[in-house]
């Protein structure tokens, strides 16, 4: 990554391109350290992209007037720049996550380091991006990513060169269409909303590095050297406004994008398109011959940019493992060991810079023959390591047993093998009325008793409820209760919206299914409903006007979501869809239980390994009454009109000052948010009437 030319190393590097790398990487580092402030700091990888196509672009082609373009001799190149580092941050944190990392997650580490190694990462990071891959962004390898697209932009963009070298035109041409198509897969991706694996592909991101190689084909064929000298004595001040202009557009796009933002897509153009600007703005000023305007001088080509710009390849290499371990090590970390590490990863960026990376890189260490013997030998030692590693399954002896127990948690799967049925179906099994013909596929789940009485309850919700659907499975075989579940991950149960991660279509059937669960509820008259979701999530966030991950759809039934302000939208759906239920049925919903921001059994087990560190920050009890303080009262007004029972579990779960992940060592989550089997059953049991009792469900008390 942050790749440069080698005729700029030495004594033409360009001070404004070390400056715009600055930008880049602290972008970059501060979206990892602290993604609230600078929510769309990702975009400084777009700059880097730019930067490599542009700078590569420009050392190929002079190579091939020079007469000295060989495939071999560019990837050695490439190999003495790039490898002496990564291989040294791959050996620490392979021995921290060997001493460290659960089974499963040294698993996810060990395939990732084997991607890593073979040129892939990003293909592997496409694979397993997904809303119930909880762990990716704990990965240690998560960055090699980007490491990914360029090795393959190397593996392939110079063969295109090598064969059109004497046909300049005829590659411009290449590159232009190529980059062209990239760029129209890209948005179109990103209009599907297939946003996570997206993120990751090769042939969805190199349009941004054919637009450096674009703008080094102009340069090269002297375009923009002529049109820099006719600028004149106009050129300075110019200069200066493009470059400021270029720059404005990245830091816009870094502190207004978000995870919501559907990107690459293009949401890209901005970040690239400024990128490209201020290239062409130091391509004009190096034209010029002349001292590079002030503006310049003040900020990315100052001594301090410029070296932060040197080292930024090992510091891009070094903040992510170590922001990872801190966040694995010190659960929920506060600012001041945030900045303690990013320093960190700083210092270690510099040592490595100077030990390694600048030594190899200039040939001072390792000849050619070595380099490549060494490479070779370090690619087989960590793929060795790695198939040892995934063959024992993440060998499990190298944890403590207590800890070992901790992590011997999952999802609540006494539920599993339960009967689901379309909706038609069930209405024959129940001898119920036939649903409304749209709602005739939507699937129903049967918990509890099956024997073809009519159900006593339904349980509607996202992943939460889905999570505590074993507990309820199990309360309604022993009070004798049919029950009925619909659930859908990242789907609330209201009318008109969803999860704002779910791509359009996902989106669209998540307003469908709640449709047609609320015209069935209208058709069977179910006595009993429960509404489970993970409010806070989707309610505005607590002490702004800003809209929660909620994104308002119209419902074939009702459309108040998607006419309310964005950050009400969320409360209009949930009242839409208690009013329309509460025609039929009693409805009752579950308040907020409170989670936690870290993995609960990866904390627990932590604390058993480390019994010396700071042991895991519970969510204080004061922090979850200020993050539902949007949303609670609106749910306590429609209370108070009889629409729907509320059920708080706050204080069970936060009978203290701390709220409860774990109860003598036994963890209450799976993950950072969804109960365990433990934690299910523990929630019904400090709410038992969230459930009806048989004697309310009976034929008779129905009649």
């Amino acid at each position: 990554m942050l790749e440069q030319a080698k005729g700029l190393e030495r004594d033409h590097r360009r001070a404004d391109i070390d400056g715009l790398r600055a930008v880049a990487i602290v972008l970059v580092v501060a979206f990892h350290a602290f993604p609230n402030a600078v929510s769309g700091g990702f975009i400084g990888v777009d700059v880097f992209f730019v930067i490599s196509g542009y700078l590569i672009t420009g050392l190929l082609q002079r190579d091939a007037e020079a007469g000295n373009l060989h495939y071999g001799g560019f990837l050695m190149r490439r190999l003495r720049r790039l490898w002496a580092s990564f291989a040294l941050m791959a050996i620490a944190t392979t021995a921290f996550a060997w001493a460290s990392l659960s089974p499963e997650r040294l698993l996810d580490y060990l395939r990732a380091l084997a991607a890593a190694v073979g040129l892939s990462s990003n293909w592997y990071f496409f694979a397993t991006a997904d809303y119930f891959n909880t762990s990716l962004d704990q990965n240690l390898l998560l960055h090699t990513w980007s490491l990914g697209v360029e090795e393959q932009f190397y593996l392939l963009f110079p063969l295109i060169v090598l064969v059109l070298a004497k046909r300049p035109r005829l590659l411009t041409l290449a590159a232009a269409m190529l980059g062209l198509a990239s760029l129209g897969l890209s948005i179109g991706e990103a209009q599907r909303g297939n946003a996570s694996g997206a993120f990751y592909a090769t042939h969805l991101r190199c349009w941004e590095m054919l637009g450096g190689a674009l703008l080094a084909r102009a340069s090269h064929a002297g375009l923009i050297a002529r049109s820099g000298r006719a600028l004149g004595a106009a050129a300075p001040a110019l200069i200066s406004v493009l470059m400021a202009f270029g720059v404005t557009i990245v830091l816009s796009a870094a502190f207004t994008f978000s995870e919501s933002t559907r990107f690459p897509g293009a949401a890209a153009l901005a970040p690239v398109g400024g990128a490209l600007l201020c290239l062409l703005a130091g391509e004009w000023a190096a034209a010029g011959g002349a001292r590079s305007p002030l503006l310049l001088r003040a900020t990315v080509e100052a001594p301090a940019a410029r070296y932060i710009g040197r080292i930024s390849y090992a510091w891009y290499l070094w903040h992510w493992p170590v922001l990872v371990a801190l966040r694995m090590l010190v659960f929920d970390p506060d600012d001041v060991y945030v900045v303690l590490a990013v320093l960190l990863s700083l210092l270690l960026a510099i040592i490595a810079y100077h030990l390694v990376e600048r030594p190899v890189h200039r040939g001072k260490l390792l000849s050619n023959r070595a380099l490549a013997a060494a490479a070779g030998m370090s690619v087989a030692a960590f793929l060795g390591v790695a198939a040892y590693g995934v063959g024992n399954r993440g060998v499990p002896g190298r944890i403590s047993p207590a800890a070992a127990r901790a992590l011997d948690t999952g999802p609540d799967l006494r539920h599993q093998g339960r009967p689901c049925y379309p909706a038609r179906d069930i209405a024959l099994e129940f001898g119920l009325p036939a649903p409304p013909p749209a709602a005739a596929e939507t699937k129903f789940c049967v918990l509890g008793d099956s024997t073809g009485r009519p159900p006593d309850f339904l349980l509607w919700g996202d992943s939460h409820a889905s999570a505590i659907e074993g507990a309820v499975w199990r309360v309604a075989r022993e009070r004798g209760l049919t029950g009925l579940s619909a659930v859908m991950g990242g789907c609330p149960p209201v009318l008109g919206g969803g999860w704002s991660l779910l791509s359009p279509q996902d989106l669209a059937q998540c307003v469908a299914f709640n449709d047609n669960v609320e015209r069935v509820i209208g058709a069977w008259s179910i006595p009993n409903v429960v509404l489970v979701g993970r409010w806070s999530i989707y309610a505005q966030q607590p002490g702004t006007n800003r809209a929660g991950k909620f994104r308002a759809l119209s419902s074939a039934l009702d459309a108040s979501a998607a006419a309310a302000p964005a950050p009400k939208a969320f409360m209009a759906a949930l009242r839409a869809g208690i009013t329309m239920a509460a025609q039929h049925s009693k409805v009752s919903l579950l308040v907020d239980v409170p989670t936690q921001g870290f993995s609960v059994p990866q904390a627990v087990a932590y604390e058993k390994t480390w019994p010396y560190l700071p042991p895991p920050r519970w969510l204080r009890r004061a922090d979850q009454e200020r993050r539902r303080r949007e949303y609670l009262p609106d749910m306590q007004a429609l209370s108070r009109r009889g629409l729907v029972r509320l059920f708080d579990p706050l204080d069970a779960f936060c009978p203290a000052e701390h709220c409860l992940g774990e109860i003598d060592g036994a963890p209450l989550f799976f993950d950072a948010s969804h109960l365990n089997a433990a934690g299910a059953d523990y929630l019904l049991r400090a709410l038992p009437e969230l459930l009806p009792q048989r004697t309310e469900a009976s034929p008779d008390a129905r009649q």
